[in-house]
């Protein structure tokens, strides 16, 4: 079971609602996208049953401020849990370069030391160039460069490897503000782009709602 479970959809400014981020959900794992931009991404992840034990990968689109500094509270509750020996394993962040430098400056700066001693051992960031594909968990994602003229930002495609024939087994997903990217797609407000393997149909998801939603419909 594949799962698309928003966790925000709103731009910068909004005051009745959280920034765009999402989450997917398979068997496996969970794999986060963006985090907004502050410490209720700590209460939306509770919102909807969210276990830190499952979450050990995440892609960081941009660095605007509705997009990275709820990173940083993620990552100062993962290090506690792992420095609490209630956390297994690593946690991967996939994002560019200028995204990375900026993490570290932030943690750097903002985290207790001995949560920031976890960035480079156990909190691993890895920088994603644009093309690039990296394989976790039975996913491979490869990363593009929309060419935003705001600010360097990324989305990716997604893709499941397991062995479904499901029309549903491929994602390509862009956050923020964006423009027509090398995808051809064209979003500004919806969360994501779901595109059929061997199905000419394309969804287009567009939330509205203030509370975390989740598309099981949409997966098999």
């Amino acid at each position: 079971m594949k799962k698309l479970i928003m966790l925000g959809t709103g731009n910068a400014m909004v005051t009745h609602c959280y920034n765009t981020c999402f989450m997917i959900r398979t068997d496996k794992a969970d794999f986060l996208t963006d985090a907004g931009g502050g410490n209720q991404i700590l209460a939306k992840l509770e919102e909807i049953g969210g276990d830190y034990n499952r979450l050990h990968y995440m892609f960081v689109t941009h660095g605007h401020t509705d997009h990275i500094l709820g990173v940083i509270w993620v990552l100062r509750k993962i290090a506690d849990l792992m420095n609490k020996g209630r956390y297994d394993g690593e946690f991967h962040l996939y994002c560019h370069d200028v995204v990375r430098d900026m993490l570290m400056a932030f943690t750097k700066m903002t985290l207790k030391k001995k949560d920031f001693a976890q960035i480079g051992s156990r909190i691993i960031f890895h920088e994603i160039k644009d093309g690039e594909s990296v394989s976790f968990d039975g996913m491979t994602l490869t990363a593009f460069d929309i060419m935003s003229t705001k600010a360097k930002q990324f989305g990716y495609e997604l893709r499941f490897e397991d062995g479904h024939a499901s029309e549903m087994n491929r994602i390509t997903s862009m956050t923020g503000d964006m423009r027509r990217g090398r995808t051809g797609f064209f979003r500004r407000r919806s969360a994501c782009m779901v595109i059929g393997r061997g199905s000419s149909r394309t969804r287009r998801i567009t939330v509205r709602s203030k509370r975390p939603q989740s598309w099981r419909r949409h997966w098999v």
